[in-house]
């Protein structure tokens, strides 16, 4: 083998090298990510899970102040979706209702009162079932992509990476809720 020849099999060798090792580096770093939210793709497919999901159930009337009030979307705790969940609802309905996003830092004084879909941000694990506590008896659906949460009396959980996402559904509290969920989304969560 001529000089050349080697010379240039070392280059291809250490580029291939290289490029296996920056894919490794990507694909285990999202592995290692515990939540959906944890990666900028996992926050993109859970702003467009909970578009999707506000599609399968409907909230009764009294759930709203008014006949022109608007569906609002809720998210407690840091915001995981970086304001990506308020572009993605942007311009959007649920029915004859526009879709407003709010995000809440902390439980507000007033409860949750006004909210139909609350999204509580995995951070606020130690707080989930005084959080939730303060759910009842309200029209609102929880959502959040902390381990266990449907477990714990959330009513969806969602877990995944990457650009997958699972349903842990808790038929229970939805039930409970007075929401009215599809058949389709039942089924699709386990």
């Amino acid at each position: 083998m001529a000089f050349g020849e080697t010379f240039a099999r070392s280059v291809h060798l250490l580029l291939r090298g290289t490029l296996l090792l920056g894919l490794w580096l990507v694909l285990s770093q999202q592995s290692l990510a515990d939540r959906l939210s944890d990666t900028y793709n996992g926050r993109k497919v859970l702003a467009d899970f909970m578009v999707g999901l506000a599609k399968h159930v409907t909230w009764p009337d009294e759930a709203f102040a008014g006949s022109r009030s608007d569906f609002v979307v809720c998210v407690l705790g840091p915001d995981p979706f970086e304001g990506s969940l308020a572009a993605k609802f942007g311009g959007r309905r649920v029915g004859p209702r526009e879709i407003v996003v709010r995000v809440m830092e902390q439980v507000p004084d007033g409860g949750f009162t006004g909210c139909h879909q609350l999204f509580i941000a995995a951070g606020l694990r130690a707080e989930v079932k005084e959080i939730l506590q303060r759910l009842d008896n309200l029209k609102v659906l929880s959502v959040s992509d902390m381990e266990g949460f449907a477990s714990a009396g959330g009513m969806v959980g969602v877990v995944g990476s990457g650009n997958r996402v699972s349903m842990q559904i808790n038929r229970t509290a939805l039930l409970a809720s007075g929401l009215t969920v599809s058949p389709a989304l039942l089924r699709l969560g386990r």
